[in-house]
């Protein structure tokens, strides 16, 4: 949800989806941006924040859910319990609630949904983590 799952044509018209760098040899290198990086250049063109703390934190976090799934998806483990993982399984679980939270927060602030009222548990932010 926090990148995959993102659509990339979404941004198509606002910004551009690929890197071109220019090598010592002339030759125009061309990257596709992750889906990361489109957010945070379409958030970044798109809004104004009067203190952009919460914007850096909410990418941050997406950088970071993306940096630890990319280990163990990518690696067989053998089962273990330990008490340490639930704890931090739920640290991660607030803090990646924060960050789409903030997006929904930045988003509910357009001028365009100024009609719209916003569920008070959505606004409030109250979240179990099991």
């Amino acid at each position: 949800m926090m990148s995959e799952n993102l659509n990339k044509e979404f941004f198509r018209n606002d910004i551009q989806l690929e890197n071109e760098k220019i090598r010592n040899d002339g030759k125009i290198v061309v990257s596709i941006k992750g889906t990361i990086q489109l957010l945070e250049e379409w958030f970044d063109q798109k809004m104004r924040f009067p203190d952009p703390e919460a914007f850096k934190n909410m990418v941050a976090t997406f950088k970071n859910v993306r940096k630890l799934r990319q280990r163990p998806a990518h690696q067989a483990q053998d089962a273990v319990f330990d008490q340490k993982i639930f704890k931090e399984q739920r640290e991660l679980i607030t803090e990646a609630y924060g960050a789409i939270r903030t997006i929904r927060l930045m988003l509910a602030n357009h001028p365009a949904v100024k009609d719209y009222e916003i569920p008070e548990e959505l606004f409030k932010g109250k979240i179990w983590t099991y």
